[in-house]
């Protein structure tokens, strides 16, 4: 087996430093979303009760990053945690987030990356010129204050999300907006991408796909054979299929059956870096459903179950985002939606992230190896320039929505 370059090593990333930004900073950024987005992807997982997962890691930690820098005290500890960022400082961390997300839109032109970030202000409110500054500054947000009695708000905030997300996601804020809330701070990401090397339509036949419980369901599934990045872990194979010139690519790794739990349990940040040094070239054959999939949760209760739980309640400190209302400024809910279509052509995804403060109470050479992913398997798509996870999803029925 002929060994390929991880996905982000030391020297690339020094080589992405951006405006004086240390590359260290870069790293540690990126590694932090990828360990909480692989906490959260593992939580949500549990929760799931055997459905679908499908989120965007890069899109959560955007959006929470952005909220981290308006709170003090206790809840900036646990939110730094919580995101896998309390070894970088939140000034170093503001510059490591620009230039990330500079490189992340610099993509090759057969890919299209779309990052977009806004906060939505309660016309009245005397939020945090300083904050507000910041995240239109480093995080490139479009900052508008607008009146959320208005019947025509939820459908000005919409329509950015439709915007942004090339129609994939429809909304994100119901209609009419909660009477407490005062900020909505949100994230898009969108991503287009051919294969380099596209499935043959032809070659496509329905065959069996083994649910979680056991159960057999006729399924197309997609097929090629050829020369890939291949790993043969303990307990699971998996596969680099790239998009386009190779700055984006599917990873999809099979557990070995019975093996399903195990596999995810032992899906970290630290078993993942060593994972995307491993991949070798490798001739094989790989099976990949075709699959449609939308996925909307609160993820309020998930957070609050890996660490964040300050955020959410009466003692919480955002006096960065606003101090001069009376009663506690706390964050009332987290929204994710995502969406994606894989087929033979290549991946169609996109996620949105909403973030609510309220001002209120409320309820709160080998031989050829076979990877035929006709069971439930895990994917996540990546920059690898950076190795920042954009999306990752546990498919386990491909039939139908999470």
């Amino acid at each position: 087996m002929r060994t390929s370059m991880a996905a982000c090593s030391g020297a690339l990333l020094a080589a992405l430093s951006l405006g004086g930004t240390c590359a260290d900073e870069i790293q540690e950024a990126v590694a932090g979303s990828n360990r909480f987005g692989l906490d959260l992807h593992r939580a949500l997982l549990r929760e799931g009760a055997g459905g679908n997962v499908f989120i965007s890691p890069l899109s959560v930690s955007t959006a929470l990053r952005m909220v981290l820098h308006g709170a003090g005290g206790e809840t900036l500890s646990q939110m730094q945690r919580t995101l896998g960022v309390d070894g970088i400082g939140t000034d170093a961390l503001a510059r490591a987030d620009l230039a990330l997300l500079e490189t992340l839109r610099s993509a090759d032109p057969r890919v299209e990356l779309a990052i977009a970030n806004s906060v939505w202000a309660r016309q009245g409110i005397p939020f945090q010129q300083t904050f507000l500054d910041l995240v239109r500054r480093d995080y490139g947000a479009r900052v508008e204050a607008i009146d959320f009695s208005s019947p025509a708000a939820p459908g000005t905030i919409n329509a950015w999300v439709r915007e942004n997300t090339r129609g994939k996601i429809d909304s994100i804020v119901p209609d009419p907006l909660p009477r407490g809330a005062i900020l909505y701070l949100i994230n898009a990401v969108y991503f287009k991408g051919t294969w380099a090397r596209r499935f043959d339509r032809g070659l496509t036949r329905e065959a069996p796909f083994t649910l979680a419980d056991g159960r057999r369901t006729g399924h197309p599934m997609m097929s090629q054979r050829g020369e890939f990045g291949y790993l043969r872990g303990d307990r699971f194979q998996a596969v680099r299929l790239p998009y386009g010139g190779r700055r984006a690519e599917m990873v999809v790794f099979l557990p070995d059956e019975g093996a399903e739990d195990l596999f995810h349990a032992g899906l970290t940040a630290e078993t993942w870096a060593r994972w995307m040094g491993a991949f070798g070239e490798r001739e094989g054959t790989v099976g990949l459903p075709r699959f449609e999939i939308e996925y909307e949760k609160s993820l309020v209760d998930t957070l609050k179950g890996i660490g964040m739980e300050v955020a959410f309640g009466e003692g919480a400190d955002f006096s960065g985002i606003c101090s001069c209302i009376e009663g506690p400024v706390y964050i009332s809910d987290v929204r994710h939606k995502a969406y994606v279509k894989v087929d033979e052509e290549g991946t169609e995804a996109a996620a949105v992230t909403s973030v609510m403060a309220f001002a209120e109470s409320e309820e709160p050479e080998e031989p050829p190896f076979r990877l035929i992913c006709d069971r439930p398997f895990f994917f996540a798509i990546v920059d690898t320039r950076t190795g920042a996870i954009l999306f990752t999803g546990s498919i386990l029925d491909p039939r139908g929505s999470g």
